[in-house]
């Protein structure tokens, strides 16, 4: 019943338009925090483009390099790789999946690192990470890269231990086993991803708590500068939480309790990934002024252009 409601077919239809959708978003909201961050959350630039940049890798690999589905048997967990990835052998699908673990973690650490660093900035503003540009970034980098890289390291060993490949040519598939080995570490990254996000909220408690009694005293420009940066973080934390812990916590349900046609969950979970990076974007976007100011200039420029261009050709 299930599968006939969301086959694989129409899977494949909403990944790809979805994928279609968030990339020029994407790439905007790259430029516009490359370029158009103003001074005073210049701190919030390596984290904010660093997540925009998980979730193109994330999506890029799940949306245009191959297609993914993931089915549920009594004594099994099975992956099917398709898509321009089997091409390249299974080498490359091992990689890829390197790749997605380094991404999806990256997400999660460069939320937590955001609001770690809004923390630090509101409630500790004359400790070193918030009075010392260099020593913020050093940390920054540090703690994303070391701690993604060794994560996705230990995760992809424990996958290729536990693989039990099933190469499928005629097929154009490369479908990939575990058994119930590796449902401890998924278990550990589902914790992960929760202490993770419990302690994203409780940074934004304080911060919150604390902006309370010095709101009073800031200029209206600062005021509304920092609420906005306050809601866009607020935001970034909540999507994973919905669209993510929803599909995740159902997944892990069918899988548990050997759910008939658990894969719809699964392929519930690539969508809500995609859907997740592009509403974080265009939150990011939208709430920010200097990158809303971007996009609405741009899109005013072009208008002009086209009324003039209309006057022209009419006379």
């Amino acid at each position: 019943m299930l599968t006939e409601f969301y086959s694989y077919e129409l899977h494949n239809i909403l990944i790809v338009t979805s994928t279609a959708l968030f990339f020029p978003i994407s790439i905007f909201g790259s430029y516009v925090i490359l370029f158009k961050t103003p001074p005073t959350i210049r701190a919030f630039k390596f984290p904010f483009f660093y997540l925009n940049s998980c979730y193109q890798i994330a999506i890029f690999c799940v949306g245009v390099l191959s297609g993914i589905d993931i089915t549920s048997v009594a004594s099994s967990m099975c992956v099917t790789y398709s898509g321009f990835v089997v091409a390249f052998g299974r080498i490359a699908v091992y990689i890829e999946v390197f790749i997605v673990f380094s991404a999806m973690f990256g997400v999660i650490n460069a939320v937590f690192l955001s609001f770690l660093c809004r923390y630090f900035q509101v409630c500790h503003p004359k400790s070193l990470y918030s009075l010392y540009p260099s020593w913020q970034k050093a940390v920054n980098v540090g703690f994303l890269v070391a701690t993604t890289v060794i994560i996705a390291v230990v995760y992809a060993v424990e996958v290729s231990l536990y693989a039990e490949e099933r190469a499928i040519p005629q097929e154009k598939q490369i479908t990939i086993c575990f058994g119930y080995q590796i449902k401890p570490w998924l278990a550990l990254g589902v914790v992960y991803s929760t202490a993770s996000l419990l302690l994203d909220y409780f940074f934004i408690c304080r911060v919150l708590w604390t902006m309370k009694s010095q709101i009073s005293i800031m200029s209206q420009k600062t005021k509304e500068m920092q609420r906005m940066l306050t809601i866009t973080l607020v935001i970034s934390v909540l999507i994973p939480t919905v669209l993510g812990g929803g599909p995740i916590f159902a997944a892990a349900f069918g899988v548990i309790t050997h759910l008939d046609h658990a894969e719809v969950f699964f392929r519930f979970l690539f969508v809500a990934c995609i859907w997740q990076g592009l509403l974080n974007v265009t939150a990011t976007i939208f709430l920010v002024r200097p990158y809303r100011d971007t996009l609405l200039t741009g899109w005013l420029q072009r208008l002009r252009k086209f009324k003039t261009m209309s006057v022209a050709s009419t006379a």
